[in-house]
């Protein structure tokens, strides 16, 4: 997770950052950025499937695993997945 939060523009962790970590809504987030909540919406969905995208490459790497036991371990991960985002965000390496 930290490799593929790495890997998003800093405005998608900032984003993310104030969404998850600060806990603005994304009416928020959108007056900060001058921009309307439609799309920092979108930016967010587009982040979830940007991270979920490299998260499933980063395993497949690292257990060679095909796409459908990637998918099953991503479902029996997910409870863990916004923990583990939080923690990304937090690290230095994701500033």
């Amino acid at each position: 997770m930290r490799a593929a939060v790495g890997g998003l523009t800093p405005r998608d962790r900032a984003v993310l950052r104030l969404y998850y970590i600060k806990g603005l809504n994304i009416e928020a987030i959108g007056k900060i950025y001058g921009t309307h909540r439609a799309t920092i919406a979108r930016w967010i969905a587009a982040c979830h499937e940007t991270l979920g995208a490299e998260v499933r490459k980063g395993l497949d790497l690292q257990f060679r695993l095909d796409e459908r036991d990637c998918r099953s371990l991503a479902r029996f991960l997910g409870s863990r997945l916004q923990l583990d985002l939080q923690a990304a965000l937090d690290a230095p390496a994701a500033v």
